[in-house]
């Protein structure tokens, strides 16, 4: 007997209950993720190191355009202080080829 599931064959079908186990997992550790963020909000813990667009582009591989690092103008948790060293920023995530999100609050 064949398992039918969408109208596909056994087979194809386990590659269904296999993709949605993964879609479940993902969707666990994004609501993990989002409560770390939270918490580390919380905590006063909101702004990047020196390191961090490296390590992120490093993890994106060829999507690092897509990671994008946040610049207060205000230099409120920003890298480099904000203010007129924003560019001190901007060269370290042109370096490690990361897009740049400035914020400026007012």
């Amino acid at each position: 007997m064949a398992l039918r599931c969408w109208g596909l064959s056994s087979h194809n079908g386990m590659k269904v209950k296999l993709l949605a186990m993964r879609c479940l997992l993902l969707r666990s550790l994004l609501r993990c993720m989002l409560r770390l963020v939270e918490l580390s909000t919380c905590l006063g813990f909101d702004g990047w190191m020196e390191s961090y667009p490296n390590l992120s582009a490093e993890v994106a591989v060829d999507r690092k355009y897509d990671v994008y690092m946040r610049i207060d103008v205000f230099g409120r948790g920003s890298f480099g202080g904000g203010q007129w060293t924003v560019n001190t920023a901007l060269d370290l995530l042109k370096r490690n080829n990361v897009s740049a999100a400035i914020f400026a609050p007012g």
